[in-house]
């Protein structure tokens, strides 16, 4: 299954794989759930990228790396 990104970078976003019902994957991003279609397999607890391909999204792959620590600031 070929499918090419419509909108630019911008419209990419991270989430986390959170189940997978009637062929879609569900897809927590922030504070949204969003369902995406995939041609690639992920389990649930998989951090991905998803991207919006016309008007249905799609899981892209896997993301890389770890989270990042937030910094902190110490004041004197």
């Amino acid at each position: 299954m070929k499918i090419r990104l419509l909108e630019t970078s911008e419209e990419l976003k991270t989430g986390v794989v959170t189940g997978f019902r009637e062929g879609l994957y569900i897809v927590k991003v922030g504070a949204s759930t969003i369902r995406a279609t995939s041609s690639h397999s992920f389990t649930i607890g998989d951090r991905v990228v998803v991207g919006k391909a016309g008007t249905q999204y799609v899981v892209i792959g896997k993301r890389k790396g770890t989270p990042r620590e937030p910094k902190v600031i110490r004041v004197d």
